[in-house]
């Protein structure tokens, strides 16, 4: 855990302008302080280099030249000059149209889930495989060996999360669903669009890194480039996790996303940064102020847009643009029972309903008018309303994907039980 992952050592070279200094280095992944691709360089004997920080480009024979920020520099012990830095681009041993038959990646600090069984080399196995299919693709997720449950504090996720550290936790596979070849610029698009499922069913920020692909022949070519990975911590989403016996349906809801994530483009990155920053903020009255922004882009993609609505928020204050979204989604608005700190203030409030406590609050939190009000509110019902806003968040965006499977009820608060959704057959 936190360790640091060797990925090339030998020749390399720093370039800037017209000028260029041989020497050799080594490239290794890091955790901190943020994850990221780090070089550390030395000039050989012979050549005269004085380090200015900044931008240089990264050469190494038969990989793709990177750009990276040189950051420092001291002297070893023996007497050497070492440059240190990090790479700010992609390197890679393969052109962009070369054919690939399978590419492997690493994801770091993922749930702790049931899925489909899997066997280790050493004999032993774990029910730690999840599939995701589209037409087009083919993605495998199998869980490590050292992540897999019991999930206690003595195994890796468990320290992980008691440190709040970093670990590769699972092993992904992609290829086409008809097993053709395909191009690494064929795959960035799917590749975009798991990173952001991968986040928004963790609760934070993860991504598939360290990319290896293997061509038709059976040759093996790397990626290596920097990612947004937040640490291991106890942030819950609508995933059930282990201990949690139920396998959720992940070909449903990833093929539920990436329709959502082709109809609303980048927006829907957008939607996802503020519920994230709303669930991954240690402030609650900062994850209200998110999670209300998010809850109005989602507002205007499933109401505003498709029915040409315009200008309808400007007519409708917040409370009743929420209550009309979640009717539309077939979502209850009455405050849950299960927050019972929320409960109790609301009825001292006269909030009638959900919309209305989160709107209530939001603008305690955004006038400053309003802030002795807010300061003397409980921590506890603050959060109860961001947990709230999130679990409205994340239902809107289920329902939109069109996903019928299990989640788990965040209105109980932290990892609660597990339930089918409102709109779900049955319900």
């Amino acid at each position: 855990m936190n360790e640091e992952i060797p990925l090339y050592e030998g020749r390399m070279t720093l370039a800037r302008g017209s000028g260029a200094v041989d020497g050799t280095g080594q490239l290794k992944w890091v955790w901190h302080p943020d994850p990221i691709v780090r070089f550390e360089w030395r000039p050989d004997p012979t050549q005269i280099f004085h380090p200015l920080p900044g931008n240089y480009d990264v050469r190494i024979s038969g990989y793709q030249d990177s750009t990276g920020i040189l950051v420092g520099s001291f002297v070893d012990s023996n007497r050497t000059l070492c440059i240190w830095g990090f790479l700010t681009g992609p390197i890679r041993e393969w052109q962009p149209d070369a054919k690939i038959a399978k590419l492997r990646f690493h994801v770091p600090n993922y749930h702790n889930y049931m899925g489909a069984p899997i066997a280790y080399p050493d004999g032993k196995g774990c029910p730690g495989r999840l599939t995701f299919l589209t037409e087009d693709w083919r993605i495998t997720l199998d869980q490590a060996e050292e992540w897999g449950h019991p999930s206690n504090f003595e195994g890796l996720h468990g320290r992980a999360r008691l440190e709040a550290g970093h670990a590769i936790s699972h092993a992904g596979l992609l290829e086409k669903a008809d097993g053709a070849p395909f191009c690494w610029a064929d795959s960035k698009s799917v590749l975009e669009d798991f990173r952001l499922f991968l986040s928004f069913s963790l609760g934070r920020w993860t991504a598939p890194i360290l990319f290896v692909g293997t061509d038709v022949g059976g040759k093996e070519a790397c990626q290596w480039d920097s990612a947004r990975i937040d640490r291991c911590n106890d942030r819950y989403s609508w995933l059930p996790q282990y201990p949690h016996s139920v396998q959720p349906d992940m070909t449903m809801a990833w093929q539920g996303f990436s329709a959502l994530a082709e109809a609303w483009n980048d927006r829907l990155a957008v939607c996802l940064e503020w519920y994230l920053q709303a669930s991954r903020t240690d402030v609650p009255a900062t994850g209200i102020v998110f999670a209300q922004a998010a809850l109005e882009l989602l507002f205007y993609l499933v109401i505003v847009e498709p029915a040409t609505l315009r200008n309808v928020e400007n007519k409708l204050v917040f409370s009743d643009t929420l209550r009309l979204l979640l009717h539309h989604c077939k979502i209850g608005s009455d405050i849950p029972g299960g927050l019972v700190n929320l409960m109790a203030v609301a009825k001292q409030s006269n909030w009638i309903d959900g919309p209305h406590a989160i709107n209530e609050v939001r603008n305690s939190i955004m006038h400053g008018s309003k802030v002795d009000k807010l300061i003397k509110s409980d921590t506890l019902v603050l959060n109860d309303i961001r947990q709230l806003g999130l679990w409205y968040i994340e239902l809107i965006l289920l329902y939109q994907m069109g996903y019928v499977g299990q989640i788990v009820d965040r209105r109980i608060g932290g990892n609660g039980r597990v339930i089918s959704p409102p709109w779900a057959p049955g319900r």
